[in-house]
């Protein structure tokens, strides 16, 4: 079964160039450009089922490229000179789970970390360049993934603990600066207790790597770790590692140079110092700081000589140099920060529209009636990107006015009942269904944070032979399983059914 493609129709744009030329209809294809997988693999990624909707999206430098990660899992790169779709790219087993354009906008990292697999693809076409084999992640508590080029693209990070030379094809280990040897193998999923990385970004000059990492130890609360590795080493700074709700925010500077950090009295507890800090990545040491700070970090400035932060109901502007009050304006209760434009304007959202702030002035830009929970500008800064209103997939503006030149809708049918599709899993778990020649059973992997892990296993009934892992997760997995004889998997994914080949 194939899903129809979609045909989404977008806003007429008055900008040509860059962006693309005047945005006409965009054909979306059901065809899924699947990355490799071990040889002996069974049940990969054949299909999707359901609408299109939930996109995150980011834009090459020059914003001739958008690639959006589907709410499916997958990966959908589109050229908005023509807008056209060039393909549509798939993990075998999981889902992509992030996605980078290197700096000169020629290719596409994307990585698939249940999988543990970091493919590049060419931008300019959508076919595959190449792929790494890496150390998968736990989908225990590793509910986020991250990748970053270096300035020059010649190397990548990965979440999953590597650092790929793209020149030599050489990978290490970001934490350890040991050589990395991994080969693609069958229902690689590994199940412990895992890490979420949501942000990697070079700095000092490309010497060293930001890392933000999310974790959580048995049933306490959530916590963040801060930190500054040299990969060649494995050397680590750490800046902050505490309760997350200890972090008052962060920023890193637009050159890599500094980073500020907003902490509670509560950081005291494992021993970091409250108040506000601005460190030098090169270093790792404080440049200045103030102990008595109560509010929270937004943002740099783009030359990072000024640092918006929240206090009391406020954006309070300081010079990054001492920390001097330049001025303030106030914020809207009830909006999220969002980011600072390439002309310095803070954005913010709350539950119905989204709106710029000029920094210098604290004067109110504009204001557009729908909300954002993400915002990406291309690296030129002429373009930016937002996702998160429920009524389109994105909205593509031109920076400089806040023109919008794009904002395609939702579409596509609602996805068949997993019912329809076959046998199903008792949905109450730890159970078996047994169809034709497979068995697929729910299984506790792990205990853990007062919540059961399983994992769902689908065997062969003749041997036993495992034939294919689902990650764990928090509650039962549903799957259907096609009768008779078992030759296709569904599951879901978000809104959307994803379906798996034998």
């Amino acid at each position: 079964m194939k899903w129809l493609s979609a045909s989404l129709v977008l806003l007429s744009c008055a900008e040509r160039g860059g962006a693309g030329t005047i945005c006409g209809a965009l054909h979306l294809s059901s065809a899924l450009d699947v990355a490799p997988a071990a040889p002996g693999q069974a049940y990969v990624r054949c299909d999707t089922l359901g609408p299109e909707a939930g996109w995150q999206v980011i834009l090459s430098p020059d914003a001739r490229r958008i690639a959006a990660r589907t709410a499916a899992g997958t990966v959908r790169l589109i050229a908005t000179d023509t807008w056209r779709e060039l393909a549509q790219m798939a993990s075998p087993l999981g889902r992509i789970d992030a996605a980078a354009f290197s700096p000169d906008g020629t290719s596409l990292a994307l990585l698939s970390a249940e999988m543990g697999e970091v493919t590049i693809w060419n931008a300019g076409d959508g076919t595959l360049a190449r792929a790494f084999a890496g150390p998968p992640a736990s989908t225990i508590d590793a509910h986020a993934s991250a990748l970053a080029f270096s300035s020059d693209g010649r190397r990548l990070a990965t979440s999953l603990g590597t650092l790929i030379d793209l020149m030599s094809a050489a990978v290490i280990d970001w934490k350890t600066g040991t050589p990395v040897t991994s080969t693609l193998s069958v229902n690689p999923e590994e199940l412990g207790l895992g890490e979420a990385i949501p942000r990697l970004a070079f700095c000092a000059g490309d010497d060293l790597l930001f890392v933000e990492t999310e974790f959580q130890v048995g049933n306490s609360p959530p916590s963040t770790r801060l930190s500054l590795r040299a990969p060649v080493t494995g050397q680590e700074t750490v800046l902050f590692a505490a309760y997350s709700r200890a972090l008052a925010g962060f920023a890193l500077s637009t050159d890599g140079r500094l980073i500020a950090l907003g902490a509670t009295a509560e950081a005291y507890a494992a021993g970091f110092d409250g108040g506000l800090v601005v460190y030098r990545t090169d270093t790792g040491g404080r440049m200045v700081a103030d102990p008595a700070f109560t509010g929270s970090v937004l943002g740099f400035s783009r030359d990072g000589k000024r640092l918006f932060t929240l206090l009391n109901s406020n954006v309070v502007v300081l010079t990054t140099v001492d920390l001097r009050r330049l001025g303030q304006f106030p914020w809207p209760s009830g909006t999220t920060f969002l980011g600072v434009s390439p002309f310095d304007e803070v954005v913010g959202s709350n539950d119905s529209n989204t709106s710029w702030w000029n920094s210098a002035t604290g004067r109110l830009v504009r204001t557009v009636s729908h909300a954002l929970d993400q915002v990406t500008w291309s690296g030129d800064g002429r373009f930016a990107v937002g996702t998160g209103e429920p009524a389109a997939l994105f909205h593509l503006w031109r920076a400089s006015d806040g023109t919008e030149l794009c904002a395609p809708p939702l579409e596509g049918a609602p996805a068949p009942v997993l019912a329809s599709f076959g046998r199903t899993l008792d949905p109450n778990g730890k159970a078996t269904a047994v169809i034709g020649s497979i068995a697929v059973s729910d299984e506790v992997t792990v205990h853990a944070h007062s919540s059961d892990w399983t994992a769902l296993r689908v065997h062969s009934v003749a041997d036993g032979a495992l034939l294919r892992l689902f990650g764990a997760a928090r509650s039962p997995r549903a799957i259907a399983i096609a009768a008779p004889a078992g030759a296709r998997l569904y599951t879901p994914e978000g809104s959307n059914v994803a379906v798996w080949c034998r």
